[in-house]
């Protein structure tokens, strides 16, 4: 049963004060009983009265723990006088997450979906938001999740902050939906990365660092979505990504295969890219323009049948000594591309296809509509 969730109730805010401080305790079993004790009072109360509860566990959660996670320094003091009852504490913290990713399911039977999390700087094991829905707002600012990390299919009805999150495990974002912009910038991915079929209204993945492969194959970018400097370690698939707005790539780093084939984009920008490996952009589609000025290409590319119909650009790009294709453009123009080398092809590099150029474009386009806000494509 629900009661008066203001916190001035003083029976209510007595409790809460006694679970906060049994959750500073040494014993590990004093500091489960705390979690408890703030899940029920969670669960019993609402308003004010549930927020600080909420905000008892994620204050946990922040709490830096010796030989874990960088020492910042918080309200309980140095990292070595929290070292005793932060000391194996990983139930304890594994503990918060369940009582939290509980909670915020469509299914909880009693929801905490609308309140508040504070995860910023939080260090936390394996964590499990799959389906979870976060009508309030979420924080995961310089969060380190040492395990794995589970959200798919998660709702972020007001978006989520991870800049400089670090995922030392797997990062599962697949069919994830982002209500507001959306920041990963700074992030570093220790292992795969899954956002397939998540959609974003926008996001910034600026100077993020993927070790692993990081999937984004069949997400859709309401607005801009934002890569400038990011790395990515190894496979890179944007397969069928649909960009509504600008998508940003200017000097990010690909390291393994760069996969974009028959992603859809307004307008993307790859200045100074470098790829050191394959890049893909067959059967691409650029509905304004596409920069790719001073950009590097180091293995085989192919641009084979590209929908390039207004002025997008290759000034300065390095095509390296690879096979570099496009041929049978689907679109070529009337508006460009161009290139440092003449329209008859004069100075073009060898290794660039087809050796008549320009190429023919393929005749005609043959494309679906534009899918706009139709989500989540077919699976077929």
């Amino acid at each position: 049963m629900h009661v008066d969730g203001n916190a001035s109730d003083s029976g209510t805010a007595d409790r809460i004060a006694a679970a906060e401080a049994q959750l500073r305790a040494p014993a590990t079993s004093d500091r489960l009983d705390a979690v408890q004790a703030l899940a029920d009072i969670g669960d019993e109360t609402d308003g004010p009265s549930r927020q600080r509860c909420v905000e008892a566990l994620c204050r946990y959660l922040r709490a830096a723990c010796d030989g874990e996670r960088r020492g910042d320094s918080d309200d309980r003091g140095t990292t070595e006088q929290r070292t005793d009852y932060c000391a194996h504490d990983r139930e304890v913290r594994d503990t918060i997450v369940g009582v939290v990713a509980e909670r915020v399911r469509p299914d909880a039977a009693c929801s905490w979906s609308t309140s508040d999390f504070d995860f910023r700087g939080a260090w936390l094991g394996d964590a499990d938001f799959s389906g979870a829905v976060f009508s309030g707002d979420v924080v995961f600012e310089r969060a380190t999740f040492s395990g794995d990390a589970r959200f798919d299919a998660v709702m972020f009805c007001t978006g989520a902050d991870f800049k400089d999150a670090t995922f030392n495990g797997s990062a599962r974002f697949e069919g994830a939906s982002f209500g507001c912009f959306t920041r990963f910038s700074d992030a570093t991915f220790g292992a795969e990365a899954w956002f397939e079929r998540a959609r974003f209204t926008g996001a910034c993945f600026m100077d993020a660092k993927f070790s692993e492969a990081a999937w984004f194959g069949r997400t859709m970018f309401e607005q801009s979505g934002r890569f400038a400097h990011a790395t990515f370690g190894a496979e890179a698939d944007f397969s069928e990504a649909i960009f509504n707005e600008e998508v940003l790539f200017g000097a990010a780093t690909f390291r393994g295969t760069a996969d974009f084939h028959r992603a859809r984009c307004i307008e993307a920008r790859f200045d100074e890219a470098i790829f050191h490996a394959d890049a893909r952009f067959d059967r691409a589609r650029f509905e304004l323009e596409a920069w790719f000025d001073d950009a590097e290409f180091h293995g085989n590319s192919t641009f084979e049948n590209i929908a390039l119909p207004f002025a997008s650009r290759f000034y300065g790009t390095d095509f390296g000594t690879a096979r570099i294709v496009f041929d049978n453009p689907r679109q070529w123009g009337p508006c460009g591309p161009v290139f440092d080398w003449g329209s008859d092809g004069v100075g073009k590099p060898a290794n660039v296809e087809p050796q008549n150029w320009p190429p023919a474009a393929m005749l005609p386009l043959q494309d679906p509509p534009w899918p706009g806000r139709s989500w989540p494509p077919p699976t077929a």
